[in-house]
């Protein structure tokens, strides 16, 4: 299966109250998975569960191990609202095998403008079906999704091939940068702002969030809730990298200890050297702040600080390269 998406389920439908207990299922068994294979957790509200965002008749739900559906195993009351991020990206390697071209080929034409009779929309539930069969790289992804024209579908189908990736990170989520840095999927596919903060929503933060270019404006702005827990992740990762560039580079910094925006922050605030680690940082407030390049860096030391960036982020926050 490949659930990575968004949702929206009646469960007084007994085919759709189906998928949301599947969907619930999945859940559970991909969090165990990920647990077994000790790999980074990236999720919502931690436990390496993949729902994110679930709202159940219009109230928030917290998802941990012992969510479950309401009803009667067969219909419930209701709209369920749920993103789905799936906790085991990094399980496949380089060294597994993608498609062979005359495979994306066929998948590039099928967004293409053959007279296959079924809509684009049609044409991505396909190309999600299909999708656990095979694994991608990010220069195939890019050459099936440049032949999609919808926003929407593009999105749709981002999140289908990312889950089956084999490579992540900047090929995937790079924005371009100089000296030599060339725009991952995320950015060079045609997708529009709207669009990669939606994708933001379901697959999360740290998932989207290029670590290498982070200091690169207008993108190096952050909101972060530090009730969740990847937010508290990308946080750990701002704090530690300020420390490890022994620099004042985290600027505009604001901090309401509270979550009503209401309450005026936090005054002479700094983040402190605890919140290195994603565990000590408290899961309460708000964090407002920018991440810039204090000093000039010639180029060839600034893809060193990339390069130091990316590994932190792949052993601390979960972006995991394919070398």
């Amino acid at each position: 299966a490949n659930p990575t998406g968004r949702y929206s389920l009646d469960l007084s439908e007994p085919s759709q109250y189906a998928v949301a207990t599947r969907l619930v299922f999945v859940c559970h068994w991909e969090s165990a998975v990920a647990k077994a294979a000790r790999l980074p957790d990236v999720s919502q509200h931690g436990g390496r569960l993949g729902l994110r965002n679930v709202t159940l008749n219009r109230s928030k739900q917290v998802v941990t191990d012992s969510f479950v559906l309401p009803g009667d195993g067969y219909v419930g009351e209701g709209m369920l609202h749920a993103d789905y991020s799936t906790p085991l990206i990094g399980r496949f390697r380089s060294k597994q095998p993608t498609l062979e071209p005359h495979q994306v080929l066929a998948l590039e034409y099928l967004f293409g403008d053959g007279e296959l009779g079924a809509t684009e929309r049609d044409r991505v539930d396909a190309l999600r079906l299909m999708s656990p069969r095979f694994l991608v790289d990010a220069a195939q992804a890019k050459l099936i999704m440049r032949k999609i024209t919808s926003q929407r579908c593009r999105a749709d189908v981002y999140c289908a091939l990312h889950a089956r990736a084999v490579d992540f990170g900047a090929p995937w989520v790079g924005r371009p940068t100089p000296p030599k840095d060339a725009p991952g999927v995320l950015h060079d596919v045609g997708l529009n702002d709207s669009q990669i903060g939606m994708l933001g929503e379901i697959l999360g933060l740290p998932v989207i969030l290029d670590f290498r270019g982070v200091h690169v404006g207008p993108w190096n702005r952050f909101h972060l809730d530090l009730r969740m827990a990847d937010h508290r992740v990308v946080c750990s990762f701002l704090v530690s990298m300020n420390a490890a560039e022994q620099a004042c580079n985290l600027e505009g910094i604001v901090f309401h200890n509270t979550n009503n925006h209401d309450r005026k922050p936090v005054a002479n605030w700094a983040p402190p050297a605890t919140w290195s680690k994603a565990k000590d940082i408290p899961a309460m407030g708000i964090l407002q702040c920018g991440y810039v390049m204090q000093q000039k860096v010639p180029d060839k030391e600034l893809n060193t600080l990339k390069d130091a960036r990316g590994k932190f982020a792949r052993v601390e926050v979960g972006w995991v390269s394919n070398k």
